[in-house]
């Protein structure tokens, strides 16, 4: 999966690693993906993530696991505003 930047929020748990990626997703141009890496007993994150993006019109792409941790992409929103 091609990506544009990378937030590690893989040594905190939830709510973390979603506060995390409201900033990082606050900080890009529209269109753009990040790629959230999340600690692997964190099982709440994903979907808080998901959720998070459903709501403010973030694009989740998806999820999947690569090397041991979770990771989701989500791509930013065409209008920030």
């Amino acid at each position: 999966m091609d990506y544009h930047q990378i937030l590690d929020a893989s040594a905190t748990l939830s709510p973390w690693p979603l506060l995390n990626c409201k900033k990082a997703l606050a900080g890009m141009a529209g269109g753009r993906v990040l790629k959230v890496i999340i600690h692997p007993e964190d099982e709440d994150s994903n979907m808080a993530i998901e959720t998070f993006c459903k709501q403010t019109g973030h694009e989740f792409i998806g999820h999947s696991n690569e090397q041991g941790f979770q990771v989701c992409y989500v791509k930013s929103r065409t209008s920030q505003g």
